[in-house]
């Protein structure tokens, strides 16, 4: 070996600094998460990197009189996910008794304001799951929050257990046509497959209802959550509308 030691940088799990490891150990050290030179936890920063390397850290630069309001992060202009959560939020007025499951994704952002409608999110398909929980043990206005890609990813298999029991919730599939929150990846299944998959799940056809998230749609869709809430057993309601920034990149190529 021509160098005395070894620096591994990297993001997230020392995947690349373990396996240059190795079960029986590396001829040289090997330096990095695993040995505390680089914090396990956080991101990397220009600093923590200077003093992995034996340099002297430098303090930041505050600047004097700038004061920069905080802002919590948000749907982006024009998101589909806004009106959805519009409508439901409109549809639970005057209901004292609901709770909201979020799944993990663009969505999950209504947990904050102006909206605050989420109450809990755990993991993908997890939403399903909890909904079902709430309304098992008595749980009035279950309602369950997914998109499109994670319902396909890992919210069938909860929704066929629901279905089984004939569980009395309502769960919203947010239908943007990607995988918004990774970079607008390309989903399993085209919106128009949806509803057949849903009715091959079990879902009674009468209670798998489409509706487009927009906000000129807003009084219809708050009518159709309304009914689909007072339903004795499991309804789907297909929220569609392309996410924002997928459509910005489709109209590039």
């Amino acid at each position: 070996m021509h160098v005395g030691r070894i620096l591994v940088l990297e993001e997230g799990y020392p995947y690349i600094e373990r396996d240059i490891r190795g079960i029986f150990g590396a001829p040289v050290p090997i330096a990095g998460k695993l040995s505390g030179e680089i914090p396990l936890a956080g991101e990397l920063s220009a600093n923590s990197v200077r003093i992995a390397l034996g340099l002297p850290g430098r303090e930041g630069v505050s600047a004097a009189g700038i004061e920069v309001p905080g802002r919590p992060p948000q749907f982006c202009q024009g998101c589909p996910h806004a009106d959805s959560f519009t409508a439901l939020k409109r549809a639970l007025e005057g209901e004292a008794d609901f709770f909201t499951a979020s799944d993990i994704g663009c969505y999950t952002l209504a947990a904050l304001p102006p909206w605050n409608a989420v109450e809990s999110c755990v993991d993908m398909g997890a939403s399903v799951g909890m909904a079902r929980g709430a309304a098992t043990v008595g749980q009035k206005r279950a309602i369950g929050v997914i998109g499109d890609s994670t319902f396909y990813h890992s919210g069938m298999t909860n929704l066929l257990d629901a279905v089984r029991h004939r569980t009395p919730m309502t769960l919203l599939i947010l239908d943007n046509g990607t995988t918004g929150m990774t970079g607008a990846q390309p989903t399993i299944s085209p919106t128009s497959q949806l509803p057949k998959l849903l009715e091959g799940l079990g879902v009674v056809h009468d209670h798998i209802r489409v509706l487009e998230a927009h906000r000129r749609a807003i009084d219809a869709d708050v009518a159709v959550i309304r009914e689909e809430l007072a339903y004795d057993g499991v309804s789907v309601i297909v929220m569609v509308r392309e996410c924002i920034e997928w459509l910005k990149k489709a109209r590039k190529t």
